[in-house]
């Protein structure tokens, strides 16, 4: 059965108009230091909890819609991890859920020009604002926040598109 667009032409929605068993594989994909997209929000916050990590939440938003045949519901929950270390450099994790699934995770290193060095040894360098495909289904790039503060991101691919695609569909 296929999704039935609302008052948009199936061009609008490009690879959102797909059969809706295809958006059921679930694919996991490596993000940061052993972090898997596709793990429950519980569980990793279980997990870091064990850890004494420094855990708080920072967004946690539902879309109030009921489930319908027009709009389905998106749930985005967003967790930092203060002091974090990746690579032996700390930092701030945060980590984005939607709908209760990991979908990437953004380090905020407090020594930039030492993690640049130790993340080139590691993986490999990478250019501002410019993806670099990990694997399969992960790209990492590197940006600068609202606050000017340089950060590495991971995210799941497909995971991404799926979102996006809820997004054309439902605003």
């Amino acid at each position: 059965m296929l999704l039935t667009p609302t008052l948009r032409s199936i061009n609008d929605l490009g690879d959102c108009y797909l059969p809706q068993d295809a958006s059921s594989v679930v694919i996991r994909t490596p993000l940061i230091d052993g972090f898997v997209s596709r793990q429950n929000a519980a569980d990793v916050e279980a997990k870091l909890r064990q850890e004494n990590a420094k855990i708080s939440v920072i967004e946690d938003s539902k879309s109030n819609e009921q489930p319908s045949r027009f709009r389905s519901p998106l749930s985005i929950r967003v967790l930092r991890v203060a002091g974090f270390t990746y690579l032996g450099i700390q930092g701030e994790l945060l980590l984005e859920f939607v709908d209760d699934e990991l979908y990437a995770t953004w380090f905020f290193p407090t020594d930039v020009a030492r993690f640049e060095v130790e993340i080139g040894k590691q993986l490999l360098t990478v250019a501002l604002n410019q993806p670099v495909r990990l694997h399969a289904a992960t790209e990492l790039w590197t940006d600068v926040d609202y606050r000017g503060r340089k950060y590495w991101a991971w995210d799941d691919v497909n995971f991404r598109k799926k979102t996006e695609c809820w997004i054309k569909r439902n605003t």
